[in-house]
């Protein structure tokens, strides 16, 4: 494939989606592929606070376009043998370079929406469609031919994303969780605890249940080192210290013992050596290899399972009906840890074990390149030389 040519279409902004689009282009491009990144104009692109956005993309960066017509004009320059939309806001310009180009267009659905309802043109439209969850492919909703909607789960850098004790970069690498152990004793420390990730609406009671469950623990004089990095929009936080957004998150996940969140937060999360807990708007409790083997699958839109890896859930969605978010369950959850050190040493290397075998960025990156390979079998498009 030292050939193929991506278009990847997206908006500028804050989320996993971006992270997701940034860490797939350079992956690719690593692996040989050409890979341009076309970005709807919104008002995050004049923003202050998305230069190290703008910096991230900038060596890939092809296109800043207001209108479908200028993509198109980009497209038929630049000659894209695929173009992959990752954003519901690129979604109406990227149908418009395919059917005007013919070239196979691709859809990676990141977010739970009535996609059929409000996009459903662009996905008739498109050559295949990527979900990257159970609930995100559920939430198509609508008849579509046999192996058009496949689920491809969230990958994310474990080589970046990598506790201390693994860092050859660290001027003095921290110890093992079994060392750190040994030197600070068990209870004589304070448990170091994080809230991660970015939510809003609904998803955001965990953290409110987290920060009430905290709040009781420290009150029966439970040492505890607590904060929220990120934002859970809504949540007045009054015990966890409230970090706010980090562009470069790995120093705090780095330092937590215990991680609450959901999606790909958790996963850097776990990667860092974390124990984790699923928690948004639902409450799943710790995360365990065991789960990740568990599927939860909706074949109604007839859902293409690439392997055996792609079933499991790591997002705390209203749709899996995971238990409310208990202040009282959650606590006692931490408080078992608490007094277990061994136990969470044991559990911090799990995570990390966990991430590297089911959270791969590689993972992701090879059903990808399947899925364009796929495509373009069915679907050759045009040739560059015409």
């Amino acid at each position: 494939m030292m050939w193929l040519r991506v278009l990847m279409t997206i908006i500028l902004c804050r989320s996993g989606m971006f992270s997701h689009v940034v860490d797939l282009s350079y992956a690719l491009q690593a692996q040989g592929l050409a890979v341009s990144l076309a970005v709807r104009h919104t008002d995050t692109w004049e923003r202050a606070d998305h230069q190290y956005q703008r910096r991230q993309i900038a060596p890939l960066l092809g296109l800043v376009y207001k209108t479908g017509p200028e993509l198109v004009a980009f497209a038929r320059e630049w000659r894209p043998d695929i173009i992959h939309a990752h954003s519901s806001l690129a979604l109406a310009g990227s149908m418009q370079v395919s059917k005007l180009l013919d070239i196979p267009l691709i859809v990676t659905l990141h977010g739970v929406m009535p996609w059929a309802k409000h996009y459903w043109r662009p996905l008739y439209h498109a050559t295949k469609i990527i979900a990257v969850g159970p609930a995100q492919a559920a939430s198509v909703n609508m008849p579509l031919h046999k192996n058009r909607l496949q689920i491809i789960q969230n990958g994310i850098d474990t080589s970046y994303f990598l506790p201390k004790w693994e860092s050859e970069k660290e001027a003095t690498p921290a110890g093992t969780p079994e060392e750190e152990l040994a030197e600070q004793g068990g209870t004589e420390r304070p448990l170091r605890l994080l809230w991660y990730g970015r939510t809003n609406g609904r998803l955001s009671r965990g953290a409110a249940a987290l920060d009430e469950a905290v709040s009781s623990l420290v009150n029966q004089g439970v040492e505890i080192d607590a904060k929220l990095v990120g934002y859970a929009a809504g949540v007045k936080v009054k015990c966890l210290q409230n970090i706010g957004w980090q562009d470069d998150p790995r120093m705090f996940l780095q330092w937590g013992e215990i991680a609450f969140g959901h999606g790909r937060a958790l996963r850097e999360a776990m990667a860092c050596g974390n124990a984790g807990f699923l928690l948004a708007y639902g409450y799943g409790g710790l995360v365990e290899a065991s789960r990740l083997q568990r599927r939860f699958i909706n074949n109604d839109n007839n859902v293409e399972n690439d392997g055996d890896d792609d079933g499991y859930v790591m997002d705390a969605f209203p749709q899996y009906r995971f238990a409310e978010p208990l202040p009282e369950v959650i606590a006692a959850d931490i408080l078992r840890l608490y007094a277990d050190r061994r136990k969470l040493a044991a559990l911090r290397r799990q995570a990390r074990a966990i991430a590297c075998r089911y959270f791969d960025l590689s993972l992701m990156v090879a059903k990808t390149k399947k899925v364009y390979q796929e495509v373009l079998v069915k679907q050759p498009g045009w040739s560059r030389e015409a």
